[in-house]
């Protein structure tokens, strides 16, 4: 049945993403804004590009950036990791294969705070 493989291969897509989050350590986020920047388009670039092939390919951009910026300073690093995380486990994402995932995307306001509340639920 094609559901079924269909479904084995999600599975395995959830189960390949859970380990990465856990093998990856959580940047090691410090009070610097730029170090914190730099950390999250890292740890983004890895996540993304172990499914999609683009590792690297964001080096940050000024909307994202400044974006970034606002998140930084009303939100702990902890949730912006949990958005993040809620982010790239979302089955849309996973179904689409992260093609709207991008770090403009993810510091849009409205987009990490449906995916913050997510990750607290």
């Amino acid at each position: 049945c094609q559901n079924e493989g269909e479904n084995q291969d999600l599975s395995t897509l959830l189960n390949q993403i859970e380990i990465l989050l856990k093998k990856k350590s959580i940047p090691k986020y410090s009070e610097s804004f730029e170090k914190n920047y730099i950390a999250f388009i890292t740890h983004f670039n890895d996540l993304k590009g172990w499914e999609t092939g683009t590792k690297g390919k964001f080096k940050g951009e000024s909307k994202s950036k400044r974006q970034f910026k606002a998140l930084h300073n009303e939100h702990s690093n902890k949730d912006i990791v949990k958005a993040i995380k809620a982010m790239f486990n979302n089955q849309h994402h996973i179904d689409t294969k992260y093609v709207y995932v991008t770090p403009e995307f993810a510091t849009r306001p409205a987009i990490f705070a449906r995916f913050l509340e997510i990750s607290n639920s």
